[in-house]
């Protein structure tokens, strides 16, 4: 078995200093958008598996440029309507970007079915990851909650899904919750070439099977059992698609995971 558990005590935030981020919005064909909302987010602790939290809303001026006061790492949002969204996670010693460009909505659709073919009606189907723009960028990777908020759709009767509103010539990879069900850890590297499905495609077939439950018991290192805590599971080597939702409820030092948490229930053996 290669996941195993990892513990996180909640930690103060961030106490990183602030920059001055600046850039332009345009098409993809070069025109600058004015009155596109910028929205900048940060993370307030340590640890995976932590919602961003959105700290500044801009809009872009008439000539298409805004400047926003972030983190290092923190991703900032742009949307307009009738166009997809673009992001960039700007790094601590670059304070003027390259544009941020807006590209036609495309789809991604597809259904989900269980073990025995069976569609699953009402399984939220969502983006944990996802890269836009030139491979070798990896400011422009869109990970975890934030992904999750922005492209995220349900299945219908015949397990059908469409996530609307994904930026085209970008990549993601899916994952979902359902009662009882999880998909399987997938084994890659992380990479832009790495992420299973592309803008507009709409023939994608996950399949699900039985989760499993793990429970436990955590204590300090004089034997008292741990508040404030959560635990998640991590992977051994190198995965896409993989649990990483935390646990937060531990109590008196016990947890349990279940279903909700995405654990598969046998082993991912390596390749």
């Amino acid at each position: 078995m290669w996941l195993i558990t990892a513990l996180h005590v909640a930690a103060a935030a961030d106490s990183a200093e602030t920059m001055r981020y600046g850039a332009s919005v345009t098409d993809i064909s070069g025109h600058v958008i004015a009155g596109a909302l910028v929205q900048a987010y940060q993370y307030p602790t340590q640890g995976r598996g932590v919602d961003p939290e959105l700290v500044t809303n801009v809009t872009t001026s008439v000539d298409g440029k805004f400047e926003v006061t972030l983190r290092p790492y923190s991703p900032s949002v742009v949307t307009k309507p009738r166009l997809a969204q673009a992001w960039r996670d700007p790094s601590p010693n670059i304070t003027n970007g390259t544009p941020m460009v807006l590209s036609p909505p495309t789809v991604l659709a597809g259904v989900v079915v269980d073990e025995t073919d069976k569609p699953m009606n009402g399984a939220e189907v969502f983006v944990c990851v996802a890269h836009t723009g030139e491979k070798q960028d990896y400011r422009t990777f869109l990970r975890r909650n934030l992904a999750r908020q922005l492209f995220s759709s349900r299945t219908d009767a015949s397990g059908r899904f469409r996530i609307e509103n994904f930026p085209a010539d970008s990549t993601a990879e899916l994952d979902l919750r359902a009662p009882g069900k999880v998909l399987p850890p997938r084994r890659a590297q992380f990479g832009p070439e790495s992420l299973c499905w592309r803008s507009g495609q709409q023939d994608i077939r996950l399949v699900v099977e039985p989760s499993a439950d793990i429970e436990g018991n955590v204590v300090t290192d004089t034997g008292e059992p741990a508040a404030n805590a959560w635990v998640e599971l991590r992977p051994v080597a190198s995965t896409l698609a993989v649990p990483w939702e935390p646990y937060r409820n531990v109590t008196n030092g016990l947890f349990r995971g279940n279903g909700g948490n995405s654990i598969p229930s046998h082993p991912v053996s390596p390749p």
